[in-house]
């Protein structure tokens, strides 16, 4: 092994170990803590499913969440993540390395996290062909900040593991389309493509993006034969398994959200149909383009009239609230349930510089280098592409600056690398540029035949070009050359190497690279290289289509796009290099200059990421104040719950905390963050924002301890007008004729409207905090009794006094829940009696498109 590939292996450690470290500040503070509030969701199923088995796992129906109705684990999780973190944990002990579950799924964020920086630099070496690159492009995702928000030790969360998979996937996705044989490679990318499916919600992305850059491919002219191969194997292998995760189940082939890359399969298949068929038949051009137009336009219409038909049976699922936001301009997306979430909304600019920091700019400069580099390789097209198409939608939600953080550090990746080259090879003088690319990807015998016979147009002359470039791996490193230097200078400040031949023998050799370049016509060739070097010919009628497959409407444009592109930048570079050698004073200048900014840049990145590592990986449930003090009150509130109420106690709490309840002080409780029920949240919210004798009436039925969070900042009172806008969305008569509850809310002079003062949250979150005579707030005793206030007054315990036994007893009897068929697992839990009236008066919520408008 080289001493350059030492040193390049070295820092790929480094950059693993970076990748770590930063994400463990939480442990080093607070220990094994396992964070905000889904991940306690996802330790406790882990938990179950390690208890007892896959099989009872998805039959798991949880009766002490979503308190009457219950929920059926099983079959609405993501599974993948839960299965990674049984894995793990049993497989440690056979390394030697003892952990419980609840430390593995502490660290597993961690330890993905560098998975997931590891597939970032083989994304950008797949896209850039430069091991350089891909080291930058490594590091930049090992600390970008957008990836650190998900993925800290202790948030063992759905994320933290899916952006491995994503990564991954789009990397096997671009390795298969790397020559004609490389198609097989696609069956890989369905893996991973299948085991993101069944990790994390996000997989439709991926699966979209993918489908996206085939459709440009095919669009541009690629080969359509390849790009068949590899899609139909990624799809295939990726899809049919996930059929078998019961929360994916038919999506694939029902959502409208997924509906794209099922209508490329099909439009796919019927190309190669087309193709076989004419080969077949041997029709000519005229009979092959005739018999295509029928083929399409039948199947078209008859698939046509089948989506209609679907439709109006509802077969299709719509698109959801979340997906409907990122195509229109909007402030609210209609679902006031999803506007409560902060991450649902809209990006501020500013999140970009916090998140993606010197990113920002520089991934869209790696792009333009990427634009530069001839010819436009399907990698090349995909990181483009992706990026443009993850920053437009980044830009409507905030949790989707998490998927920017893979092109954005791969393409300032690139952005570095092509600085630093600069730096070294045109400035300093080194050598570090010559031999940078790696080898063709299209070997210059054989295939090239192959891929002329499918595509011509632009593969003859995309391997004619390889040939000739003659590109090697790369020998030279930003390890390895920063400190080479010029054998010898002339006395303007060129390096001495390019004085060793006279200009006329380099004009020589440089119109023998040109002569390379262009297709030879004779010489002791195979015939599969005849074919490949004669000069294209439009197809003429009567010659046989066996072979041809579509070029596109804009074929041959990438070819020509990159070649005025790398023309003009070669230009440029020359007419810098020619005034570089003519001045050499501005030469040590820009030299030092550039190597200054890249070193600030460089270093800011650096201690930025990891300065902002710190907040973000301190856990909601335990921080430390501003003193340094650690203020538990959270876990001190759940532990006095867990040991201070019987086992049947039902918390009502509102949605968010429902995880916590349940992971910590393992009680029932009546609605948690899978929000599946809108209805039941609206139920959730109207016990808690009606007035307090109203509020009782509800409670005395579901709950028999009511938990706020108060103490100001995020507390509940903070979160009121939200809980209000979605009780009104199916309880008109919370707010009557104002859908938006306006009149919930805190006055001019900061203090509360009429309709919050008299809520059970005001009453309960306000209770003795001041005098009477001082205008303070006292619960009423008869109905709310305080039995628990935290040390900081941060979390308040109030016992539902008069509750109701009979409704109590009349849902816990396993004869009153409503099973889908005789002595089936799946039984749902029901409403008591008493509760008939209060169902009665909602109305199925209905998305508010005027939230957009008004």
């Amino acid at each position: 092994m080289s001493s350059t590939a030492i040193r390049q292996a070295l820092f790929m450690g480094f950059v693993g170990w970076s990748a770590y470290n930063i994400r463990l500040h939480a442990v080093e503070t607070y220990g094994m803590v396992i964070h905000e509030f889904d991940p306690w969701f996802n330790y406790r199923a882990a938990e179950y499913l390690a208890t007892n088995g896959p099989q009872a796992f998805f039959k798991w129906f949880d009766y002490t969440v979503w308190y009457p109705l219950g929920r059926p684990v099983g079959t609405t999780i993501y599974p993948g993540m839960q299965f990674v973190a049984v894995w793990i944990w049993k497989l440690l002990p056979f390394l030697g390395v003892e952990m419980s579950l609840h430390d593995v799924c502490v660290m597993i964020p961690a330890w993905f996290g560098v998975v997931a920086s590891l597939a970032v630099s083989w994304l950008s070496y797949e896209a850039s062909g430069s091991v350089n690159a891909a080291l930058f492009g490594g590091m930049i995702m090992a600390i970008i900040p957008a990836h650190l928000m998900r993925s800290v030790a202790g948030g063992f969360d759905n994320e933290a593991v899916a952006m491995a998979f994503i990564v991954a996937t789009f990397a096997l996705w671009c390795r298969s389309l790397q020559s004609n044989n490389s198609w097989p490679i696609g069956a890989l990318a369905g893996l991973t493509y299948f085991s993101l499916v069944a990790t994390w919600g996000g997989y439709v992305y991926a699966v979209n993006m993918i489908a996206l850059h085939c459709l440009v491919l095919f669009l541009l002219g690629q080969d359509a034969k390849k790009l068949h191969h590899a899609y139909s194997l990624f799809f295939l292998v990726g899809t049919a398994p996930s059929l078998l995760i019961p929360v994916v189940n038919y999506a694939p082939l029902r959502s409208l959200e997924q509906i794209a890359p099922l209508g490329l399969f099909i439009f796919l298949q019927l190309l190669e149909v087309c193709r076989l068929v004419g080969k077949w038949r041997n029709m000519d051009d005229k009979q092959f383009v005739s018999f295509r137009w029928t083929v399409f336009l039948s199947t078209g219409a008859l698939l046509s009239a089948v989506a209609a038909l679907l439709f109006q049976m509802g077969y299709f699922a719509p698109l959801s609230a979340r997906v409907r936001g990122l195509f229109i301009a909007h402030t609210r997306t209609g679902n006031p349930l999803v506007d409560s979430v902060a991450e649902h909304q809209a990006t501020h600019r500013r999140s970009y510089w916090r998140f993606l920091h010197n990113a920002c700019f520089m991934g869209p400069l790696g792009g333009c280098f990427l634009l530069m580099r001839r010819p436009i390789e399907p990698a090349k097209s995909f990181l483009l592409l992706c990026g443009v198409v993850t920053y437009h939608f980044s830009f409507k939600m905030n949790r989707l600056l998490l998927l920017l953080a893979p092109p954005a550090s791969a393409l300032g990746g690139i952005a570095y690398d092509a600085l630093v080259d600069i730096l070294f090879t045109h400035l300093i003088g080194g050598k570090r540029g010559q031999a940078r690319e790696r080898k063709t990807r299209i070997p210059a015998e054989t295939p090239v035949a192959a891929d002329t016979a499918t595509n011509p147009t632009v593969n003859r002359s995309a391997a004619a070009a390889a040939a000739a470039d003659g590109r090697s791996e790369s020998k030279g490193s930003t390890l390895s050359d920063s400190k080479s230097k010029s054998k010898g200078k002339t006395k303007n400040g060129s390096d001495a190497g390019s004085q060793e031949k006279p200009q006329d023998e380099i004009q020589k050799e440089s119109q023998k690279s040109k002569d390379r370049k262009s297709p030879p016509t004779s010489g002791a060739k195979t015939d599969q290289a005849k074919e490949a070097s004669q000069p294209v010919q439009e197809p003429q009628p009567g010659n046989s289509t066996s072979s041809k497959t579509y070029q596109g409407p804009l074929g041959g444009l990438p070819e020509e796009f990159s070649e005025s592109l790398a023309e003009a930048g070669k230009d440029l570079a020359e007419t810098a290099k020619a005034f570089l050698r003519e001045t050499p004073n501005v030469r040590v200048a820009a030299t030092t200059l550039l190597g200054m900014v890249l070193y600030y840049m460089a270093s800011e990145f650096w201690f930025y990421s990891h300065r902002i590592a710190v907040p973000m990986s301190s856990p909601v449930i335990v921080y430390a104040d501003k003193h340094g003090e650690i203020v538990d009150d959270y876990r001190e509130t759940y532990g006095w719950i867990r040991n201070n109420t019987p086992e049947d106690a039902r918390i009502m709490a509102w949605w968010d905390y429902g995880y916590q309840i349940n992971g910590l002080a393992n009680r029932t409780t009546i609605a948690d963050g899978n929000t599946w029920n809108h209805e039941h949240i609206a139920t959730l919210g109207r016990c808690l924002v009606s007035p307090e004798e109203e509020a009782h009436g509800l409670l005395r039925h579901l709950a028999d301890y009511v938990l706020v969070w108060a103490g100001g900042g995020g507390d509940d009172i903070a979160k009121s007008p939200h809980m209000a806008r979605i009780a009104s969305s199916v309880y008109r008569q919370v707010c009557p004729d104002d859908p938006k509850c306006t009149t919930f809310k805190f006055n001019e002079d900061g203090e509360p409207s009429e309709a919050m003062s008299a809520s059970l949250l005001w009453k309960l979150s306000q209770h003795k905090l001041q005098p009477l005579e001082e205008g303070g707030v006292v619960a009423n005793p008869s109905l709310f009794s305080e039995v628990y206030t935290s040390k900081r007054g941060l979390v308040r315990v109030f016992r539902v006094e008069n509750l109701s036994v009979e409704s109590k007893e009349w849902v816990a009897d396993p004869a009153n829940r409503k099973c889908d068929a005789p002595g089936s697992w799946y039984c749902q839990g029901q409403y008591p009696p008493a509760f008939a009236e209060i169902i009665r008066d909602r109305q199925a919520f209905k998305q508010l498109e005027d939230f957009n408008s008004k």
